[in-house]
């Protein structure tokens, strides 16, 4: 029982130590991103998929559709977590 307590969250806090797991709202946030870069993979090959059934090609627009939204889904992934931006001081009169 001794364990459990010196183990908790709760015993963390009153220590002033950070608690040993993330806070959940850093899970839901990376599985959002997660599920954002998956969506845009999705859609881009279906695209591409309803392009080459449509032309009646093999299925080279569907690979490109799934490359392009690979890349777009990156690069959205890479901006919601501004990566390489540099702290701007905020502007003010002084």
């Amino acid at each position: 029982m001794l364990a459990k307590f010196f183990t908790s969250d709760t015993f963390r806090a009153l220590m002033g130590l950070r608690p040993a797991r993330p806070p959940r709202y850093e899970i839901y946030r990376y599985s959002g991103l997660g599920c954002l870069f998956a969506g845009a993979v999705i859609v881009f090959m279906a695209g591409g998929w309803l392009l080459d059934r449509w032309l009646g090609v093999i299925p080279l627009f569907t690979i490109l559709g799934a490359l392009l939204g690979a890349g777009l889904g990156s690069v959205s992934v890479y901006r919601k977590l501004g990566i390489g931006r540099a702290s701007q001081p905020p502007e003010g009169d002084g």
